[in-house]
């Protein structure tokens, strides 16, 4: 499992700067008489939440299909009778690839086949990110397809789509059915055609969004925090609050909520580490009403998501259930630290042990890009490696490798992954390392 989540963590160079929010658009198939018309009810990167309509470009009004979901416009095909759509899923989790369908086709507005990179003859070496780093976005978790390195590696004719891929092959597919017609070799497929741009007929629309950040007001005007703090007998927190959250114990939540047109709560789903509130505040939340003037005009609905915490009104029981909280806390610490694994990751003695696990769980091809780093630039990879090691090795909630860079007088986790990977990075150039020139 471990060495899944530092996939994640190091894929990050693989993405190139597409982090844009999703929009309606339509596309057209190629012979120009239907459309995909696809619209997000949430403007988060990569989102499925919202709904597909195919539409006869000869009657508008009256949609052929309707799919729950929404899809990228990049990699999305729409057969020449309307009925079909095959869909490309660009970005791969390299933790999950084995399991998760990349290529699906629908039918009729449902799935009739799918498609895994083993399919296309890929396996998991394939795709195992280098060693890289800026590692802090949702992104992060994701790789691209691994098509040839050209902008014409989709070539569409009539019903046809072809795949020009990175190990050398070409797959042919109906988009009409959905089923492989062809495989070549990449050199054969492109000596016997002129590669052209896939040209598709695509119109993209812009919706104007309120807010990018939080949950809407509600219809009268108030802050949905408010009403809760009267009827839960709580306190909010609301931005950075550090007395708030050294001092009294929070109760942290993410929401996901589904707004209607008109202002009601349509769907909802709460995460909260500590349950003890969850149905109070579930059961409130699905009698507000929200201002319907923060919804995208012309969407039926639209998801927000928010993070946040309240505490308990008396700022004295509050205060008394931080203690206790501390206290646990402690105890869990001593237990910690006394580890060789925590959550089924195995955490390294000393800073030795740190190399011989970092060995095995790097690629030959990581390392050698690590080690050929100057070691006045290794600071990239703070957010990539280095956050790896800081959230995996616990660092922060404690473990026995923490421990020991206490002893040694080290005590910020940043401090602690970055000599990790400068000894590391000496280790691996065969240069000498000394725990008393600590590099920090």
């Amino acid at each position: 499992m471990s060495k899944a989540i530092l996939l994640i963590i190091l894929a990050c160079l693989h993405l190139p700067c597409v982090a844009q929010l999703a929009y309606p658009y339509k596309v057209y198939s190629q012979n120009q008489n239907f459309f995909v018309k696809s619209v997000p009810f949430s403007d988060q990167v990569w989102t499925e939440l919202g709904k597909t309509i195919i539409v006869s470009a000869n009657d508008t009004l009256k949609p052929i299909t309707t799919i729950n979901r929404y899809f990228s416009p990049d990699y999305l095909f729409l057969s020449n009778d309307g009925q079909s759509l095959f869909y490309l899923d660009n970005w791969i989790d390299p933790s999950v690839n084995d399991a998760s369908d990349i290529l699906t086709h629908y039918y009729k507005g449902k799935i009739d086949q799918a498609y895994k990179l083993k399919d296309f003859n890929f396996t998991d070496s394939t795709l195992t990110p280098a060693l890289l780093y800026n590692s802090y976005s949702e992104s992060d978790s994701i790789i691209q397809f691994p098509f040839i390195n050209n902008s014409n590696n989709v070539q569409v004719s009539g019903d046809t789509l072809s795949l020009l891929l990175e190990n050398g092959m070409v797959y042919t597919l109906s988009i009409a059915d959905g089923e492989i017609l062809k495989k070549d070799l990449l050199t054969n497929f492109l000596s016997s055609r002129t590669v052209q741009p896939t040209k598709r007929r695509i119109t993209n629309y812009t919706i104007d969004i309120p807010i990018q950040f939080g949950l809407p007001k509600l219809e009268n005007g108030r802050e949905y925090w408010t009403v809760l703090e009267e009827k839960m007998n709580v306190v909010f927190l609301e931005g950075n609050n550090r007395d708030f959250e050294q001092n009294y114990k929070h109760y942290m939540f993410e929401i996901l909520i589904a707004i209607d047109s008109t202002g009601k709560c349509e769907e909802l789903h709460l995460e909260m580490p500590d349950n003890f509130y969850l149905e109070e505040v579930s059961k409130l939340f699905r009698t507000l009403r929200f201002n319907k003037k923060e919804i995208p005009n012309g969407i039926e609905k639209w998801y927000f998501r928010y993070i946040t915490g309240f505490r308990k009104k008396s700022a004295s029981v509050a205060r008394k259930e931080r203690k206790q909280e501390i206290k646990q806390d402690k105890l869990e610490y001593k237990k910690r630290i006394q580890q060789d694994s925590i959550d089924h990751v195995y955490i390294p003695a000393d800073v030795q042990d740190c190399f011989k696990q970092l060995d095995k769980l790097l690629s030959a091809s990581d390392k050698q890009s690590f080690a050929s780093t100057s070691e006045n630039s290794l600071d990239k990879y703070h957010m990539g490696l280095g956050l790896w090691i800081r959230n995996n090795w616990g660092l922060w909630k404690g473990s026995r490798l923490s421990n020991h860079f206490n002893k040694l007088g080290v005590f910020h986790p940043d401090d602690m992954s970055g000599i990790i990977i400068r000894f590391y990075h000496r280790y691996l150039n065969g240069h000498e390392f000394k725990l008393d020139e600590l590099p920090r």
